[in-house]
């Protein structure tokens, strides 16, 4: 009978991070360790944001699967480095690539010549996001805001990040890839106070994470962090003081769903 009675106790909770009615905007946060793997079902169109490390494409391939993808509409590759990179070329070669946003190289590395041969092979010309970029897709705008210089003295791929929002009704979600303190400096004079905030830099913390948080001010934050390489705490206590309820991809996929009024979660 206790045990009955819990479950009826837990009921409720369950079906408050459930979608009801129709929830035709959907995110999914891939468990792809130390990395940026991100999936947006917008209706029919497919919107991939960084596709985690080498090591991990085998894992997010497969999640695409499990998910019935079966193209990819959009390709948004923040930067270069490997973890959000790195499973370009296995994407590439494995799913029809309709078009494709990046930033401006900073570096070269095996997993960039890869993502390079794959475009050739494929025979795709990537936009290179110069100026804030918005297209429409149903009832969603994204915007994509670019690094506003050429170059950085310090972090110069991470704070060379695109950062991306969305806006799905009356919903706002906000991806700013790996940006460190520069490229926060200059996020921090937009309006981008959003409902979702997927964490800069895996949680890292920054001497103005305080107040790009408190900007932003989410309700959501996702954390693409692991174990072994956490968020840091200061980063978690400026998130507890806005009282935003916090993920982080370690402890399994994050299912994020929308009927453009409220936001669902489960993980």
């Amino acid at each position: 009978m206790k045990k009955i009675f819990s479950f009826l106790l837990l009921l409720p909770l369950f079906l408050l991070s459930s979608c009801k009615g129709e929830c035709d905007f959907k995110i999914t946060f891939f468990n792809v360790g130390n990395a940026d793997a991100i999936l947006i079902q917008d209706k029919n169109t497919n919107i991939i944001i960084d596709t985690g490390t080498e090591e991990s494409s085998d894992y997010f391939l497969d999640g695409l699967k499990k998910l019935n993808i079966k193209t990819i509409d959009y390709l948004i590759l923040s930067h270069f480095d490997q973890d959000h990179v790195g499973g370009a070329f296995k994407l590439l070669t494995t799913y029809d690539v309709k078009q494709i946003y990046q930033t401006y190289f900073v570096k070269t590395s095996k997993e960039i010549r890869a993502y390079q041969d794959a475009l050739k092979e494929k025979n795709i010309t990537p936009l290179l996001v110069r100026e804030n970029l918005s297209f429409n897709v149903n009832d969603t705008t994204y915007t994509i805001y670019p690094p506003l210089l050429t170059s950085y003295d310090n972090s110069p791929s991470n704070n060379s990040s695109l950062c991306v929002r969305a806006v799905y009704k009356n919903t706002s979600y906000l991806f700013p890839g790996d940006a460190e303190k520069h490229r926060i400096k200059e996020l921090n004079k937009l309006d981008l106070k959003s409902d979702l905030l997927k964490m800069p830099h895996h949680g890292g913390v920054e001497d103005n994470s305080d107040k790009f948080i408190s900007k932003i001010s989410p309700k959501y934050a996702i954390i693409t962090d692991t174990e072994n390489e956490p968020v840091d705490e200061i980063v978690l206590s400026y998130l507890d003081k806005i009282n935003a309820s916090v993920y982080h991809t370690y402890k399994g996929d994050i299912h994020v769903e929308s009927d453009g009024n409220s936001i669902y979660i489960t993980q």
